[in-house]
């Protein structure tokens, strides 16, 4: 990570973070078709009463949506510097 952080600019992770969501790798696309499957099962056998499931509720590779936004200052109080603000909003930090 260390290395990266030194050699790769802002611009060139945004390509990349670009290139995944419009290329996805196949564990990324395995996890998206499980997750579709394990939610239409669960929905046919949930309760009527019961709210529906989400496809996102079953990933199991990728992390669920953040919860918080981002986080603009560093513990300390400092000003984050826009390559730490994006590996923030990314959860590469």
């Amino acid at each position: 990570m260390g290395e990266i952080e030194r050699t790769m600019s802002v611009k060139e992770l945004q390509r990349w973070r670009v290139f995944t969501v419009t290329h996805p790798l196949p564990a990324d696309l395995l996890d998206t078709h499980c997750s579709m499957l394990a939610h239409i099962i669960a929905n046919i056998a949930r309760s009527p009463s019961q709210q529906a499931y989400r496809p996102e509720q079953f990933f199991l590779i990728r992390q669920r949506p953040s919860e918080h936004p981002l986080v603009e200052t560093a513990v300390t109080g400092e000003q984050l510097d826009q390559a730490a603000r994006f590996m923030i909003k990314m959860g590469l930090r």
